[in-house]
């Protein structure tokens, strides 16, 4: 598998070397993702909003075939998010919470997921979804946002161009180049819970090489939130401090890119992975990748093409059970029920696409993919053996005889195919069918649909229908010797279909407002699904529907100052029983105001409403009450050359607020953090 990466590398290498010239400015598009000539004002405010995510090529969002939101880095910075999931929070339809462990799940449209792995996240069009869970949780949920241009968001599915994970949205994160920074931008912030952060990002060009890479070190004690009663009846605090470092790099020579990124992190475990509070575990992740980019464009067609490497360690060390603990209430552990599993993942690919005008008023894109995944170095320690759980007094490597998982390998070879049809001036039909080829589990097809309709100069109605997949993942497929989960190697993948209707337009220039109604049918839902034994097993479920409405509106209200609102409403229910889903909120909202006071200080104050959230069936509880967090940001700017100075106040009204836990695991539910500060200072030079 790493041969072939190298062995495509090498070609790659000699192809630099002797460059056919061909459009520059087009292959820097495609590579480095948007270097507009519009300012990013207009392209947000006006017409020339455009999106690459939703056709692989680039295109105005108002007549890109997806319901699609785009957050650019003026919105972002003003808005004073301290990371991704900050700004992930203010778009349509998204949920996030915390679990028991401190990982985020990000809920999309009313759908819930445990380690957002219906979500497929990528960076500057490269996919970094961990292969074990297909989550995006431990390396990205606390992603520093300084180097982001922008990011782009769709709702819906989009397996017909990009595989798995690309089930309830696929989101694009398209950091800066050389255009946007040219020199160095430093930036030192510090705030509540010791929080500490370093960021240097650097721009050049030396003739016909651009270089931007950026550094990030992110260091916090936590929230260290009160507990008042854990699963095992304790009392105390969270503990969920982080230690981080981010490196990018990337390399643009002529037809040419290539990019990394490296991200080392250690972190608390919140509570912890037996719902009870301890004093030792700590998750340790190491995750990076490298691509190699090509594009050119030749007289009839434009070649787009990469391999990649990728890699993913996770490290583990859980205090399931603090000292003290007594299995069965009898049998002691004095220094705890230890375990440490252990895992790494390697990922090598390489895709080409081509894009050609066949026929008059066509656009069409054709591609092949192929990656192969593999799960390795597998092993486990416990102070107790991990069959009759009886205590060891000592940690023993139980690799060789109860491992926990397995080292497997899956391969997975893809074609796709996506045309766009001018049927007129104010008509476009666009079509896309996958075809993904699974050595462990199978193969499946997935197709979209599109029609989007300018009826006016400033209107324009979507239609759309899309089909997604997510692949079973190695842990919910190969887990073992675990009396509590076990996997599952018969697993088939979920599948989505949704349909969805949208209508957008613009009044008086400066005011966009949009509306838009989805509906999606899941079918093969992977639960952990209760037996006889006890224990619980991933198995295929009946699956779910979800429906809702979305509502957004937004506006400029001058030069430095602007406006935004929106509301999603959705339902979503389990197929068999008629249950809704739990820990999800039917309503929620967003509203946000930005006033530049001058060119110098700008406030911005933005509010996130999330309403009532049910419970499962069966807990006792009642339901999560809702709450609103406001957050407030000041920024001074200009008043001395390349010097910015942010201060940012979060939940200024100190909302008492929570996420819900999972019955039978902590009663009085997952506490957030009250009213914390930042402040910040930025110089460029």
């Amino acid at each position: 598998m790493r041969k072939m990466f190298f062995v495509l590398l090498a070609v790659f290498v000699v192809r630099a070397l002797n460059p056919v010239q061909g459009s520059l400015a087009y292959a820097q598009e495609k590579i480095a993702e948007f270097p507009f000539p519009a300012s990013e004002e207009a392209m947000f405010w006006g017409e020339e909003e455009k999106i690459i995510s939703a056709t692989k090529y680039i295109k105005r969002l108002r007549e890109a075939p997806a319901i699609a939101t785009v957050i650019t880095s003026e919105q972002i910075r003003n808005m004073g998010a301290r990371n991704l999931l900050d700004v992930l929070k203010t778009v349509p339809g998204f949920e996030i919470t915390t679990s028991d462990i401190g990982r985020k799940a990000i809920h999309v449209r009313g759908i819930k997921t445990v380690a957002s792995e219906k979500i497929r996240l990528m960076l500057d069009g490269h996919e970094v979804n961990e292969p074990t869970t297909a989550g995006l949780a431990w390396s990205f949920d606390n992603m520093p946002i300084e180097n982001i241009k922008r990011i782009e968001v769709i709702r819906g599915p989009g397996s017909a161009l990009y595989g798995t994970n690309a089930f309830l949205a696929v989101i694009n994160i398209v950091t800066e180049d050389v255009g946007d920074i040219e020199g160095t931008r430093l930036s030192v912030s510090g705030g509540s819970f010791n929080t500490q952060k370093y960021n240097i990002i650097s721009g050049y060009r030396l003739g016909d090489l651009n270089i931007i890479g950026s550094m990030n070190f992110y260091d916090t004690g936590g929230e260290r939130l009160r507990v008042e009663s854990d699963s095992i009846g304790n009392s105390g605090s969270t503990l969920d401090y982080e230690r981080r470092f981010d490196g990018d790099l990337k390399l643009i020579f002529k037809d040419f890119v290539l990019k990394g990124k490296y991200i080392s992190a250690k972190r608390g475990p919140y509570i912890g992975i037996g719902d009870a509070l301890n004093d030792e575990s700590e998750i340790t992740t190491v995750q990076y990748f490298g691509e190699l980019g090509y594009i050119h464009s030749y007289e009839h067609v434009d070649v787009v093409a990469k391999v990649y490497l990728d890699e993913f360690d996770w490290d583990a060390f859980w205090e399931v059970y603090p000292e003290g603990f007594k299995l069965a209430g009898v049998i002691p552990f004095p220094d705890g029920f230890l375990g440490h599993p252990y895992l790494k993942e390697g990922k090598t690919g390489a895709e080409v696409q081509f894009d050609f005008i066949p026929i008059e008023k066509n656009k069409a894109s054709f591609g092949f993919a192929y990656e192969g995944i593999r799960q390795y170095d597998v092993r486990r320690e416990d102070n107790y053996d991990p069959f009759t759980f009886l205590p060891l007094g000592f940690m023993r490597d139980n690799t060789s005889y109860g491992n926990w998982n397995q080292n497997r390998e899956r391969y997975v070879r893809a074609i796709y195919f996506q045309d766009a049809h001018t049927i007129s001036d104010a008509i476009e039909i666009t079509a896309g069918a996958r075809y993904d080829d699974y050595s462990d589990f199978g193969n499946t097809t997935n197709i979209r649909g599109g029609m989007v309709y300018k009826f006016s100069r400033d209107g324009e109605f979507k239609l759309l229908y899309g089909e997604a997949f997510r692949a079973p993942v190695f842990e919910e497929m190969y887990i073992i010797n675990n009396p509590a989960i076990l996997g599952n190697e018969k697993l088939k993948a979920e599948k989505i279909r949704t349909y969805e209707g949208g209508l957008g337009f613009r009044l008086f220039d400066k005011l966009n407002a949009g509306i838009n109604y989805f509906y999606s049918d899941i079918s093969d839902l992977i639960q952990q699904v209760a037996q006889p034994s006890g224990a619980k097993k991933y198995e295929n479920t009946t699956g779910a529907t979800a429906s809702g409405i979305e509502a957004e509106l937004k506006g400029r209200l001058n030069d430095n100052s602007y406006a935004f609102a929106n509301y999603t409403y959705q339902e979503s229910q389990y197929k068999d029983t008629n249950e809704k889903i739990p820990d999800v909120a039917k309503h929620k909202g967003n509203i946000g105001l930005n006033i530049g006071l001058s060119k110098f200080i700008s406030i911005n104050a933005n509010a996130l409403l999330i309403g009532p959230r049910g419970r499962t069936s069966g807990d006792t509880r009642g339901e999560t009450k809702g709450y609103t967090v406001t957050n407030l940001t000041i920024i001074g700017k200009d008043f001395y050359k390349g010097l910015e100075i942010r201060g940012s106040a979060y939940n200024i009204f100190n909302e008492n607020y929570i996420d819900p836990s999972p019955k039978g695991t902590v009663p009085g539910d997952f506490p957030r953090a009250g009213i914390n500060f930042i402040a910040e200072a930025a110089y460029q030079f």
